[in-house]
């Protein structure tokens, strides 16, 4: 069981993540090779692609819905 604090923790950590997702004013040109990278928790999954230098080609995220949790 996680606790109060980690959650608020891994809370934030998200809110920041996905604030930076929203504010990627413009998405880089795609070089390969291409790193695929994903996370996903009970109530979601997401996934950036990335390109040499580390800069975002794509992304996306899910919430799951009831069904799917």
């Amino acid at each position: 069981m996680i606790g109060k604090s980690s959650q608020r923790s891994y809370s934030s950590a998200f809110d920041q993540s996905k604030n930076q997702l929203k504010n990627v004013t413009e998405l880089a040109w795609p070089t390969t090779p291409l790193t695929l990278t994903t996370d996903a928790s009970g109530d979601g999954i997401g996934s950036v692609i990335t390109n040499t230098e580390g800069k975002p080609v794509a992304f996306a995220s899910k919430s799951f819905n009831a069904a799917e949790r």
